[in-house]
């Protein structure tokens, strides 16, 4: 739980008093669990839908799925539409991916809304340096 006032999200002396003063504390949902479902289009494309968290404990799955649907499609395309968080170790994928495609002769895209992970990719370069798209329809032109 975050308390009011409170970046680290730890309890402390002057974090009782903000609290104190505000009110109650204020409860964050819980972290919905890693999840991808792949979308196959016609046209040869992979849409990988993400949702959950996407950071280090996530990653080897990710670069291998990545990996296995580069090799097998003409496109594909990394939703993080529903995603709820993304770290290095995720934006470090999007890079890989999109190398291996270059090398391949082939198109990778990433796929997002205007969310809060848009800041994260956006001073990440994802955004600057990637083929990125906020419809399912740009990405997949």
């Amino acid at each position: 739980m975050l308390w009011p006032g409170c970046f680290s999200g730890r309890r402390d002396q002057n974090c009782d008093a903000i609290a104190t003063h505000w009110g109650p504390r204020m409860s964050t949902p819980e972290p919905e669990a890693f999840d991808t479902k792949t979308v196959i289009h016609a046209g040869g494309a992979a849409v990988v839908e993400c949702r959950g968290e996407l950071d280090l404990a996530t990653k080897d799955e990710m670069e291998s799925l990545l990996r296995r649907l580069l090799s097998e499609f003409e496109l594909v395309v990394v939703d993080v539409s529903q995603a709820q968080f993304i770290d290095s170790s995720f934006i470090h994928n999007l890079f890989m991916a999109d190398s291996l495609a270059r090398d391949q002769g082939r198109p990778f895209r990433v796929q997002y809304q205007d969310t809060p992970l848009e800041t994260v990719l956006r001073i990440s370069g994802v955004l600057d340096q990637l083929d990125c798209g906020t419809t399912r329809l740009e990405v997949l032109r």
